[in-house]
């Protein structure tokens, strides 16, 4: 549970807020902020340098920046991804990227997919629409799961 989903649900029931939920959200938060496993940072400060499967990170996104678990920014359609995907339906549409650390796992999944030790994620997008993808942050200890939301991005 993040702040800013807190405060979009306060935000979009101010008049029918049930005091139960609202105290299950900042009990989840609490619980969030003490776990080690939730010390992880996500970010899209990617160099052009970085070769992302024959892609740089500009011919994909354009001023992405991520704040409390939501991406904003834009996508650019991009054709003939051939290092994406070896399938033609997968070679075009909308891709963001993003790295994942963290100190604290053994190993960190996006989607179900463990990412390599760069923690480079490149997440298609066959049409528009507004998303979300889950990470999975594994430990000695157990794991824990987080959730991002991309319906703040643009579809060029």
């Amino acid at each position: 549970m993040r702040v800013r989903e807190i405060m979009e649900y306060v935000l979009e029931t101010p008049q029918n807020i049930n005091p139960t939920i609202l105290k299950a959200m900042i009990e989840s938060y609490g619980d969030r902020v003490q776990d080690e496993l939730f010390d992880y940072t996500v970010d899209v400060n990617i160099a052009d340098s970085v070769d992302l499967l024959g892609k740089k990170a500009s011919d994909l996104q354009k001023d992405v920046i991520i704040e409390d678990g939501k991406f904003y920014g834009t996508l650019h359609h991009v054709t003939g991804y051939t290092g994406f995907s070896g399938a033609a339906e997968e070679q075009k549409g909308w891709y963001v990227v993003f790295h994942v650390e963290s100190d604290n796992t053994t190993s960190i999944k996006v989607n179900g997919v463990t990412l390599d030790s760069d923690g480079i994620h490149i997440l298609w997008f066959d049409r528009p629409k507004k998303g979300k993808a889950t990470i999975e942050l594994i430990g000695s200890e157990g794991s824990v799961t987080d959730t991002f939301d991309f319906s703040g991005l643009k579809f060029e």
